[in-house]
């Protein structure tokens, strides 16, 4: 608006000019020089303040689409805390069985990577609010500066309490594996007991056990 202003108000300037070369005519060049020489001025003054409003719309037009790039980096950042929190809710069920928390492990591990990979709009962000902050004055400095903190805070709590999920997932599959191998052991002892069991029972049952057997056979049942 102060731009058309300005505009509009050149046309008075060149009726002010017009008026003052009517005037000087067939006047002494000391009159004259007088009124061409406040010409001159009201003429460099309309143009420097033509100039500088049109730096100064430049000037806010950049720091305009720096608020948009920094509000777009904003939306981008709690869309990945939003998704990555609401993963890592879901995760935390899966614990019945080594299947389900190998499921676990690689689901977290996944979305460990995948923020990772993420910080570089993290680091845009932190990128676009600096530049912000060299533009704007308190208290909005002072805004973005709390901005900045918060979501780098909440940024770092995501990834610390992922990658103490992911820890205790990979300490409970251990436990899982831990659980199978001692399980398969125990099978394969209780099976050499049962087999050698029923080689003494068939034995008694098979034949007739003489008197010097019987001790070894009792000590072997025992």
């Amino acid at each position: 608006e102060l731009e058309d202003l300005i505009k509009a108000k050149e046309k008075e300037v060149e009726k002010i000019e017009q008026s003052g070369l009517a005037l000087i005519q067939n006047k002494k060049e000391e009159v004259s020089g007088s009124v061409m020489s406040t010409l001159r001025e009201l003429r460099q003054t309309w143009a420097g303040l033509d100039h500088l409003v049109g730096e100064l719309k430049m000037q806010l037009t950049s720091v305009l689409a720096q608020w948009g790039h920094h509000k777009a980096a904003l939306d981008e950042i709690n869309s990945h805390i939003m998704e990555a929190r609401y993963s890592l809710s879901r995760f935390r069920l899966l614990t019945g069985s080594s299947e389900a928390v190998q499921v676990q492990v690689d689901n977290l591990q996944n979305l460990h990577d995948s923020l990772e990979k993420q910080e570089e709009d993290l680091q845009k962000f932190s990128s676009i609010t600096n530049q912000l902050l060299k533009e704007c004055h308190p208290p909005v400095t002072e805004t973005l500066s709390s901005t900045l903190q918060e979501v780098n805070m909440r940024w770092n709590n995501l990834l610390e309490e992922i990658a103490e999920q992911l820890h205790a997932s990979k300490a409970l599959l251990l436990l899982w594996q831990r659980y199978k191998d001692y399980t398969k052991q125990c099978t394969s002892a209780v099976q050499q007991q049962e087999d050698q069991t029923s080689a003494l029972l068939k034995a008694v049952t098979n034949k007739d056990i003489a008197d010097d057997e019987v001790t070894k056979w009792i000590q072997d049942c025992n």
